[in-house]
């Protein structure tokens, strides 16, 4: 996979084209300038081509490449693009959208926060919890994600050695029977004594709800994926 996407481009206008050498020139000459007659008779027979120009050039780069193996793990390709940019939207947060109450614990619902008052409301002012309720689906979701990236979060819940060996045997023809076959031969899975492996089933399927919490998350406030 290969994906570039650019900055968003600027607004040109022959303006911002003379405001650009404000550095060179200074403010005050750069005000003089602008505010002359000639300036604005050339920006006048300029204007119709920078609005030709901003309705063909696209407001940013997007290219993307998707190779064959990429949808191979689509959860995993696509983690790998979410836990970056979720982080960096994490640490530049201008805003916060309404999350539901049940999406949060107990103490940060609006319940838990101190009533506003009748003037607080009307000009729209948000609980004291408002923001810290949108900052905890957005680490909910990054936690999820990171998950399913570093793709060997199940390895946890496997303690212990393995003592295994396979033993033929004739295979069923029963077709209620989990071994049943139309091979001759089927194989047995026989625990051998220093077997020592646990799977923790239990922790397991806590942990796992726990990522498809966050996975939900994702997808309930996909479109609230502003800055």
């Amino acid at each position: 996979m290969k994906v570039q996407i650019g900055n968003y481009r600027s607004y040109f206008s022959p303006y911002t084209i003379v405001e650009s050498f404000t550095w060179l020139l200074g403010e005050e000459r750069i005000e003089k300038i602008t505010d002359s007659k000639l300036f604005e008779k050339i920006s006048d027979f300029a204007q119709p081509a920078f609005a030709w120009f901003d309705e063909v050039k696209p407001s940013r780069i997007e290219k993307g490449k998707i190779d064959r193996w990429d949808h191979w793990s689509a959860d995993h390709t696509l983690s790998l693009i979410i836990v970056p940019l979720l982080t960096e939207l994490r640490k530049n947060l201008h805003g916060a959208p309404f999350v539901d109450d049940a999406d949060v614990p107990e103490c940060l619902r609006t319940s838990s926060a101190k009533p506003l008052t009748k003037k607080e409301k009307e000009n729209g002012h948000v609980d004291e919890f408002h923001h810290q309720r949108w900052e905890y689906v957005i680490d909910k979701i990054i936690w999820a994600m990171t998950q399913i990236r570093d793709d060997e979060w199940q390895s946890q819940f496997h303690t212990g050695k393995s003592d295994i060996t396979w033993k033929e045997v004739p295979c069923s023809l029963d077709k209620d029977d989990p071994l049943a076959s139309d091979d001759d031969v089927c194989h047995e899975m026989i625990q051998g004594p220093n077997d020592t492996s646990h799977f923790d089933n239990e922790g397991y399927t806590k942990f796992s709800a726990e990522i498809d919490e966050g996975t939900k998350l994702f997808g309930k406030y996909f479109r609230n994926l502003w800055s």
